[in-house]
Order: C-alpha cells, then structure tokens, then sequence
C-alpha cells in the first residue's frame, strides 16, 4: 500500500497586497512489484501503482477577504517504476528508482470565490528527465 501525505503553505506579498497559498493533499493506492536477483544483496525491479488522491487549495488575502478561495482536487494515477535495490539486510532495501510512464485523470473543482472554471485533465508521461529519479527504503516485515 502506498500512503501519500503532502502539506504546505507560504505567505507572500505582491505590490503591498499579503495573500497565503495553502495545499493539503491525502492519496493511497496498491502497487505491485516484481524483483529479478542479480546477486543476494542486489536486485532490479518493477513496479505497477494504481492511486487515488484529494486535497484542498486556499488562497486567502489579508487585505481583500472578498477574493479568498478554496479548490479542491480528486485524482487517480497509473504509474509504471523501474529500480535498482539494494539489501544491506535481510529485513531492508535501499532503492533508486524511476518513474519513466503515468497516467493521470484529475478533477479540480471551485469551492469558495475561485474565479478559475472547473477542470478535467488527463495527462500521459514518457519519459526521463531530473524529476523521474527518487531514492528511497523499504522495511519488511515478514522478513527474518
């Protein structure tokens, strides 16, 4: 299971006028992957998730609270990964890993005061850039 929690706000000023952007996002899904050893302690992998995520944006102006607004957003994402791990033990993985294809379908809705109109996106990614790389761990825990 994939757990995916995002939270950030940041206060900034424009020409006098203090606004705050704020986003906070939940998202979970299942994933599948498959590892092919080439030695103990070394293996790749592949990987299929399939996501759903939601969240809320705010944008609030200290000086003009009539243009505050609130978006919220429900998306489902497909994504394939290819990786490299390593096992400095039997009950952990270091991984470097790549996102080279996604599949994304995404509602945005107008909550309070947004001026923007209500969105539906699609959008289908390959290929390889500074962004498609992450490093992470895993922890099992049926491994002794």
């Amino acid at each position: 299971m994939v757990l995916d929690i995002f939270s950030f706000s940041t206060e900034n000023t424009i020409n006098g006028q203090e606004f705050t952007n704020g986003l906070n996002r939940f998202g979970f899904g299942p994933f599948v992957r498959r590892y092919f050893p080439v030695k103990e302690w070394v293996a790749f992998y592949g990987q299929a998730e399939l996501g759903y995520s939601f969240g809320k944006t705010e944008q609030t102006f200290a000086s003009f609270p009539n243009q505050n607004s609130e978006r919220s957003t429900n998306a489902f994402n497909l994504r394939g990964t290819l990786g490299l791990a390593f096992f400095p033990t039997n009950w952990m993985s270091v991984d470097l890993s790549m996102n080279p294809l996604s599949f994304s379908h995404s509602v945005n809705r107008n909550e309070v005061g947004s001026t923007f109109a209500d969105q539906n996106t699609n959008s289908f990614n390959l290929n390889l850039n500074s962004q498609s790389f992450y490093i992470g761990a895993h922890f099992f825990l049926n491994k002794k």
